[in-house]
């Protein structure tokens, strides 16, 4: 479950994304290049960690929408992998 919502006063996207399980995402952003950007912290409950988060959605050229999030790994010094997804469009049934 996620509650989105900008920011006029600071000009940002915010969302906060709350999982089943054991983690939750709070970051902000917007447009960069023409891809929304958000930076912020991914929290895991269950080992009371917190770490620096990416996400961004950008459009493919066939019209969907690839969603990459990204997680910094404090051992290795570099971002990892975290999800990365394509949406596509459905369509409309008559």
């Amino acid at each position: 479950m996620s509650l989105n919502y900008y920011n006029p006063v600071r000009n940002e996207w915010r969302q906060l994304w709350v999982s089943a399980g054991e983690y939750s995402i709070d970051y902000s952003g917007g447009l960069v290049d023409g891809a929304m950007v958000m930076v912020g912290k991914l929290y895991n409950y269950g080992s009371d960690e917190a770490f620096d988060f990416r996400g961004s959605w950008s459009e493919n050229g066939d019209g969907s929408v690839r969603q990459f999030f990204e997680q910094y790994n404090d051992e290795t010094g570099m971002c990892e992998v975290w999800f990365d997804g394509r949406y596509v469009r459905q369509s409309v049934r008559e």
